[in-house]
């Protein structure tokens, strides 16, 4: 009896030791993305109203990579020479009356969604609401080594001149 419990106890230990080793890897096969950037797109005549809640989506034409960064900067209007004023979201503007808006974004590998709130009912305001222009630059990951949190509170300008982004073109999505 003693050697049939040995043997009883030595079957199920071995037979505990095959079922939890497994022989299984998984194997992982990099594939490039196609990239189109770094790229500067323009996106016109955005309008935020009830009947998309206030949020405008917008999906990539192909996948960023995680890594990646989005920058959107709203046109705020022009200065004399013509040169567009582009102030980066998110973004709130306190209005004379003690009211606010604010513009937001955020985005994800495949699309980016831009949405406007506000203290009171922003189509009253229409200047903020309709007919808006922003700006989008795709940066890289690959250019934002070593780079600090601070890459969204980089005004346009900056953002282009640090990263050698051409906007002379930029792509419209609108």
């Amino acid at each position: 009896m003693k050697k049939y419990l040995t043997i009883s106890a030595m079957a199920i230990l071995g037979l505990g030791a095959v079922v939890s080793c497994t022989t299984d890897r998984e194997i992982v096969h990099e594939v490039p993305a196609p990239v189109d950037y770094p790229q500067v797109y323009d996106l016109k005549g955005v309008n935020f109203t009830p009947a998309n809640s206030f949020t405008y989506i917008q999906g990539f034409n192909a996948p960023l990579l995680d890594q990646d960064f989005v920058l959107i900067y709203r046109k705020k209007g022009n200065l004399n020479n013509g040169k567009p004023i582009w102030e980066p979201i998110p973004k709130t503007i306190y209005l004379d009356n003690g009211e606010e808006i604010d513009y937001d974004y955020d985005y994800s590998v495949v699309d980016f969604s831009i949405s406007l709130q506000g203290t009171y009912d922003v189509t009253t305001t229409p200047e903020f609401s309709q007919n808006q222009t922003f700006r989008v630059i795709l940066v890289p990951a690959e250019f934002g080594k070593g780079v600090n949190s601070n890459l969204s509170k980089m005004s346009y300008d900056e953002v282009i001149q640090r990263y050698k982004i051409d906007d002379s073109k930029p792509v419209s999505l609108k």
